[in-house]
């Protein structure tokens, strides 16, 4: 269980992640991007969609899922390695997750 603030240094970067730019404007924030790219909010997105959006973090225009949706998909597929522990990362730069390409 989180401390109080790590719950809200947690807060805070759900609040503030940007996703890049979806018509024209930028999204900030994993609600708006829920809107933004599933025209739902947050709460309401599937783990593949919301996966989606971890996704995108560290190349939000790069992993858009409207334009990019094969790449967005490959970096769901290796979070989704990951969390199952059948990978791991190469090293610290590795934060597209090569470590978990394969399998």
């Amino acid at each position: 269980m989180c401390n109080r603030w790590q719950q809200r240094t947690l807060k805070a970067f759900l609040a503030t992640a940007y996703f890049g730019r979806r018509d024209g404007r930028a999204v900030i924030g994993f609600g708006p991007a829920a809107r933004a790219w599933f025209g739902r909010p947050l709460g309401g997105l599937g783990d593949g969609e919301f996966l989606s959006l971890v996704a995108m973090l560290v190349a939000p225009t790069t992993l858009d899922p409207v334009r990019h949706p094969a790449a967005n998909a490959e970096r769901v597929r290796r979070i989704r390695r990951l969390l199952a522990d059948n990978c791991r990362p190469t090293g610290l730069r590795d934060v597209m997750l090569e470590g978990c390409a394969r399998g």
